[in-house]
């Protein structure tokens, strides 16, 4: 832990005139705290002896020693070693503020791994001394948290008495350390002093980090204006090469954050969205305000294609930090005045983290994670009681509230905490994104930011064009009128479709971009079927024939009603005027119905019917003439309108039009008028 929580600072102000004996020093045989006046008996005590029973002083140097673990016969736990068979390890002091305090932290590194309190074996663990209970209700709530929502590995912690050279030192939490292991950190171990271009891409574990170190690079912080952290430490001796890769990533991830285009998501091909969303819950829930800031610990494995996976946790012990504040902000809006949150603030604005997160929040939700971390909390205390107990007697100035207080405390925080994200996550979040890439996939709550006109607006859709060929249904609403061209579309728009089919009659003529349109020429006389189905579907078409009244079909044939060639079928209530049987006449707007094509392209349909229930195929034809066309909710055969769109229904085949027909319609703003290339 690096620094302390308001509240544990609250606490260290009033417990200031306190002397303490050192746990660490020589101590004479009237000052040693007897191990038989206060082991609880309740848990393991894990027993420690320096070499000479020198007093460990030093972080950055070893002292040689032995130890071995006693489990006085508890349930649950295995001896490793005994008092006649101690085994070697190395044992230094750890920390930054909490090697500050009387009651130290420390680092202990055995001769051979061994599993101790049933974690998995090494030889690599930390002792945590649980100073104000900090590991107790602060790390102990934030760990089983961060199992609760799948980060890929968690520390393992248990609670254990310690001896150290014969003085009873307390509880303590014996801790995985966190390295680079097949068991822990699992990526690719890279090489001290390594120079080849692919071993340098990985594995890496990296903290940012608060406090001066000679094993850290430097980065600018682009937002701030001030030098970031970054210690390595795996690799721990860096190459020139290693140095320059690492500066290279740290910066370019720096950058990549600080784009201001909530839509970006650059900044996520360096950085595993997924993890980052879960490792942020994780410290927000916990009101971790220092989680970004330091002891954040990051790691890469080999790899160009790699991403920077934020974790594991670690270091809790500045949680409930805005308590004072009625947890009226998130942990990157108004950190401590000691810890200065590095990316996630920026991060924060990015739609695709925004939307992750709030999937993982609807989960934890959903399955109580703030129950089962109450309930866990609550057994811990029932473990740890008696020892907390024995603590308190070694370290008095140390203990300000009882277990119960603080389970009852864990439990406030985090329903106070929780409602308070669940009001600020509870509207939608926005994907800011263009339309190329809304409709590669389903979105829901979406702010367009292409150049799209608006065609229609109702209570329950919007429908967008975007001057191409297509048109867009978002079901929802926008804040803009129709008529008008908007870069930004803004509304809550969902269920986004390519070239829908809607129903005609919704549609207003005056609120769209009117498109020449030019007609193929098919004369009947010598057209073939290849000819036919050489036409892009829907291309509007400029056909030559002879109509058969009894048939109601466009054929090619002669006077003599000599039967030959194409025939096509007609739905002549929406024909242009009288079809004479038997005269060779024209006929503007056939198109094919294989599906709906705007007119204004060869690609993109804009497929819009009466009726959504019908479908057509085959060649139909519809109405056209000289006036613009000023409303479309009926079309007979007597109107003479100009038709500027297509809109149809594609599907199986049906044999007549029937009485909805199908209309062809390109809406215009109603100031222009056109007619249609003969």
């Amino acid at each position: 832990m690096k620094y302390f929580s308001l509240f544990c600072k609250t606490i260290l102000l009033s417990c200031a005139s306190l002397i303490l004996i050192g746990g660490g020093n020589t101590l004479s045989a009237s000052e040693l705290h007897e191990p038989a006046d206060y082991i609880s008996k309740s848990l393991p005590v894990l027993y420690i002896t320096t070499t000479d029973s020198v007093p460990v002083t030093s972080k950055e140097y070893y002292l040689t020693g032995t130890y071995y673990l006693d489990n006085l016969g508890l349930e649950g736990y295995e001896s490793v070693g005994s008092y006649d068979q101690q085994l070697p390890l190395q044992i230094k002091g750890r920390g930054n503020s909490t090697w500050q305090n009387d009651k130290k932290p420390y680092r202990l590194k055995l001769d051979k791994k061994a599993s101790l309190m049933g974690m998995k074996k090494s030889k690599h663990f930390v002792l945590l001394a649980n100073v104000f209970a900090t590991q107790f209700y602060c790390d102990s709530p934030g760990f089983a948290l961060s199992r609760l929502l799948g980060l890929d590995w968690t520390p393992d912690m248990k609670p254990v008495e310690v001896v150290l050279n014969g003085d009873y030192i307390g509880l303590y939490y014996l801790t995985e350390k966190i390295r680079v292991d097949s068991d822990r950190v699992n990526v690719v171990e890279q090489a001290d002093l390594e120079t080849d271009p692919e071993a340098i891409t990985g594995g890496w574990l990296l903290e940012i980090d608060n406090t001066a170190d000679e094993s850290q690079i430097l980065i600018r912080d682009s937002e701030r204006g001030t030098n970031m952290r970054i210690t390595y430490h795996s690799p721990e001796e860096l190459s020139q090469e290693q140095l320059e890769y690492l500066t290279h990533l740290t910066t370019t991830v720096d950058k990549l954050v600080n784009i201001k285009d909530p839509a970006s998501t650059e900044w996520a091909e360096l950085i595993d969205l997924d993890a980052l969303a879960r490792f942020y819950l994780v410290n927000e829930i916990m009101d971790n305000g220092e989680s970004f800031s330091g002891s954040c610990y990051m790691h890469k494995d080999r790899g160009n294609d790699t991403k920077l996976v934020f974790g594991p946790v670690w270091d809790f012990g500045s949680s409930y930090c805005h308590g004072k504040l009625g947890y009226k902000s998130f942990i990157y809006e108004n950190a401590p005045s000691y810890a200065a949150q590095r990316w996630i603030g920026q991060i924060a604005k990015f739609d695709n983290f925004q939307a992750r997160v709030r999937e993982l929040w609807h989960e934890y939700q959903e399955q109580n994670m703030a129950q089962q971390v109450v309930d866990m909390v609550t057994e811990h205390k029932a473990l740890v009681d008696k020892a907390m107990a024995k603590d308190k007697l070694r370290w008095p100035a140390y203990h300000r509230a009882s277990t119960s207080t603080l389970v009852s405390l864990v439990s406030e925080l985090l329903r106070v905490k929780g409602k308070w994200l669940d009001e600020q996550w509870a509207t939608p979040v926005y994907y800011h994104v263009p339309l190329e890439k809304a409709l590669e996939g389903a979105h829901d709550n979406v702010t367009l930011t292409s150049d799209l006109a608006v065609a229609l607006t109702t209570d329950d859709y919007a429908i967008l064009t975007d001057g191409n060929g297509r048109w867009i249904k978002a079901t929802g609403s926008i804040d803009a009128e129709e008529g008008t061209t908007i870069t930004d579309v803004k509304g809550t728009l969902s269920n986004l479709e390519v070239n829908p089919v809607i129903d005609v009659e919704s549609y207003s003529v005056s609120t769209a971009t009117t498109v020449d349109v030019t007609f193929a020429h098919i004369n009947l006389e010598n057209v073939t079927a290849q000819d036919l189905s050489a036409l892009q579907p829907n291309e509007p078409v400029l056909m030559r024939g002879y109509y058969n009244a009894a048939r109601n079909a466009l054929r090619a044939h002669s006077p003599n009603y000599n039967y030959q060639g194409i025939s096509i079928a007609l739905s002549t209530e929406h024909l242009n005027g009288t079809m004479v049987d038997g005269k060779n006449q024209v006929v503007t707007g056939v198109i094919t119905l294989n599906e709906a094509w705007d007119t204004a392209a060869s690609s993109a349909p804009a497929r819009i019917a009466r009726d959504d229930a019908k479908s057509y195929q085959n060649i139909t034809l519809d109405a056209v003439a000289s006036q613009v066309l000023t409303g479309v909710k009926s079309l007979s055969s007597s109107d003479a309108r100009e038709v500027t769109g297509i809109y149809n229904v594609a599907g199986t085949r049906v044999d007549n039009t029937g009485d909805g027909g199908i209309f062809i319609v390109r809406y215009g703003d109603g100031s222009v008028e056109k007619t249609l290339q003969h």
